[in-house]
């Protein structure tokens, strides 16, 4: 029996271990996803598409054309409008 409950013990520590893992990964993902948004918006203003005046309601057409929106587009975290 005490052999049992340790080998159930040490599987549920290397499924959790594994879950931290996942969660840890997707985190970075989401980051990068966010990071290569920032660098879309910051490419645009440096072409001059968007300017200190732009709103959002008239980028987001634009922007939702763009792969770096796409990547985060229902992620959770930051949206792409709070990030605009």
């Amino acid at each position: 029996r005490h052999n049992f409950q340790d080998l159930v013990n040490e599987l549920r520590k290397v499924a959790d271990a594994e879950m931290r893992e996942r969660e840890k990964e997707k985190r970075e993902k989401e980051k990068l996803n966010r990071d290569a948004f920032r660098e879309c918006l910051q490419q645009k203003v440096t072409e001059g598409v968007i300017t200190a005046g732009s709103k959002w309601r008239d980028m987001k057409e634009d922007l939702e054309k763009e792969p770096a929106y796409l990547a985060m587009d229902g992620q959770p975290g930051s949206t792409t409008r709070e990030i605009f």
